[in-house]
């Protein structure tokens, strides 16, 4: 039966004619309602906003991780520049000492300069004398590099010295750099690392206070650019007699900013900023990798449009990129307050191109405009093949309906507005993937810290018989490190693995369990009717720990160790921050007073 324009306009009481104009009637009415709804709720908003906090808290977790290394471990020198401190008294009292007196100096510091440079897992470690030797910007120093420090090798085969006596080296098992000098000459391009803490020493007595982080920079014209941590170096009766510092390569600094981390095609990683006075701008300190190259210009600051204030996230501007790039701002906490350098902000900077960035975004409003344009033409198409194809079925269908009896039921198939259910559907799996990787963590699979929070925060201000006693535990992994640097990050992850699911069975009642960052844990355990309770729970952790051990890949099998941090939730007043704060603090005296321990303030 052929169906042509004067079939539908001459009989527009047809089934074919009637179905034709429902399906298209209920199809646009449908798409038109659903996506005004999903507009109007903010769905593509929301889909906006959960990709922005996804990248603001991969920034922030990125960048608490690299401010822990610079703070706890590359400037924690204090204890070997004591020990260099009292090796001076060598120099004497002259303001120049003799070229022996420096040799003497050097020989008996190099040994404590090394150890320095292996405790601290740098690459550099120095010291410069301000004996002005030749000129005020000539100075005797002692300057050794470490290409690989993960390596640590004992017999120093690893270790080059790149400035100082070449007995020093061979004393000590290290070889000299290719750029080997004997002496530091200093200028407007390398100075500053010497000059800015050397220039500030009167300002205080520890030197501590007085450490300076230098932007990435060159000894020599062809030597590799690092970044340095130096401070004043006093002898004991407190004269001024140089600078000590560490030091990280920009190659080795690289490696601790994993450009993979920052999901998409084209990851274009992170990269350090710096902003030099309260009033100027941020500008990039090197580009990451390649594909940064294109997108920065290391004199031109950062100027971004579509700012989100909240995130710290911006759309880059007059940049050379070919596609738009978003950038996330966070700033490194190095210098105190009333320090001399506070004035000097550092920052981590990730970049994601707009289509990695907003790929959910997209999708969901591609989705709506495609189910739109779409369900029109197919709506005709299947309505006129559907009229051609069922109208005498239909109408024979009615007569047996007519002649069936009351009781008789008559199964008449699907609709066809499937495809809409699907869209609805689809929508909601995206944002279930969504709030999935914005409150989860993508290893462990347990709460991450906005879930956590938001977690702790409801119980804090629920009835206090659900409350009851309550306590917030903070855990570190012992000797993670090791077990990286021994096994490989791939073990190093199931290892946390392994340990966070024995904090979720252990703590699988009463308690909100969540990975920190790294390898910290924090646990809040509530509703227990005493603090007895509390510790029988956290004894039987450790109970579980040794009597589970972890077999390593090299067969050996040894527990998981945990230092812990346990402090009381004191009232309904106290916020999940403070509780965190204090359980932070106390974890670090656990981790002080002896690995695998428990403290309890």
């Amino acid at each position: 039966m052929k169906i042509g324009k004067k079939y539908f306009f001459k009989n527009r009481r047809s089934i074919a004619f009637q179905w034709t104009v429902g399906i298209l009637t209920i199809i646009f009415t449908q798409s038109l309602l659903l996506s005004v709804i999903l507009l109007s709720g903010g769905v593509l908003s929301r889909a906006k906003e959960n990709a922005y906090q996804s990248f603001g808290e991969k920034t922030v977790n990125r960048k608490n991780y690299l401010q822990g290394e610079m703070i706890n471990h590359w400037s924690n020198i204090d204890l070997y520049a004591e020990q260099i401190s009292g090796e001076l008294t060598v120099l004497g009292e002259d303001a120049v000492p003799s070229t022996d007196e420096v040799d003497t100096f050097f020989e008996q510091a190099s040994p404590i300069l090394i150890s320095m440079l292996r405790a601290s897992a740098a690459t550099d470690a120095f010291v410069i004398l301000n004996d002005n030797t030749v000129s005020d910007t000539s100075h005797s120093a002692l300057y050794f590099r470490d290409y690989d420090p993960l390596a640590g090798d004992h017999q120093n085969r690893d270790l080059r010295l790149l400035i100082g006596p070449t007995e020093i080296a061979q004393r000590n098992g290290a070889m000299t750099g290719d750029s080997w000098i004997y002496g530091l000459t200093l200028d407007d391009s390398n100075g500053a690392f010497y000059q800015n803490p050397y220039g500030n020493a009167h300002l205080s007595e520890d030197a501590s206070l007085l450490g300076y982080w230098s932007p990435p920079f060159r000894l020599s014209p062809d030597g590799e650019p690092a970044i340095t941590y130096s401070r004043p170096l006093f002898d004991q009766d407190g004269r001024l007699r140089g600078v000590i510092g560490i030091g990280v390569s920009m190659q080795h600094f690289s490696t601790l900013l994993p450009a993979s981390e920052l999901s998409g095609k084209t990851p274009l990683g992170y990269t350090l900023a710096l902003r030099t006075a309260p009033e100027s701008s941020i500008c990039p300190l090197g580009a990451g990798n390649a594909l940064q190259s294109q997108i920065l210009t290391m004199d031109e600051p950062f100027v971004f449009s579509k700012y989100d204030k909240k995130n710290g996230i911006g759309s880059l501007i007059d940049r050379n990129a070919k596609k738009p790039v978003y950038a996330c701002v966070r700033q490194l906490e190095l210098y105190d307050h009333n320090t001399p350098f506070e004035h000097e902000a550092w920052y981590l900077v990730g970049f994601m191109e707009e289509k990695d960035l907003l790929n959910f975004t997209y999708r969901i409003a591609g989705l709506l405009l495609v189910s739109f344009v779409i369900s029109i033409p197919l709506g005709a198409i299947y309505g006129i093949l559907a009229g051609r194809r069922f109208t005498k079925p239909i109408i024979a269908l009615v007569q047996r309906v007519r002649d069936s009896e009351e009781s008789e039921t008559i199964a008449l198939g699907e609709t066809g507005f499937a495809e809409i259910d699907e869209l609805a559907g689809a929508i909601e799996s995206a944002n279930r993937k969504v709030m999935q990787q914005r409150d989860y963590d993508n290893l462990t699979g347990l709460c991450n810290n906005r879930l956590f929070k938001r977690r702790v925060t409801d119980l804090l201000g629920s009835d206090p018989k659900t409350l009851g006693i309550a306590a917030m535990i903070m855990m570190d992994l012992d000797d993670f490190k090791q077990v990286n640097d021994t096994y490989g990050h791939h073990w190093g992850d199931t290892y946390l693995k392994t340990a966070a699911w024995m904090f979720e069975q252990a703590y699988s009642e009463d308690a909100v369990v969540g990975r920190r960052s790294g390898d910290e844990f924090h646990v809040f355990l509530y509703g227990a009717e005493t603090q007895d309770e509390i510790l029988a729970r956290v004894s039987k952790l450790y109970e579980t720990l040794k009597e589970y051990p972890l077999a390593a890949p090299d067969t050996a099998s040894t527990p998981i160790g945990v230092s812990t941090g346990l402090v009381w939730c004191e009232g309904f007043s106290e916020t999940c921050d403070e509780l965190l704060m204090r359980a932070d603090e106390t974890l670090y005296k656990a981790k002080r007073h002896k690995k695998g321990s428990v403290v309890v303030d």
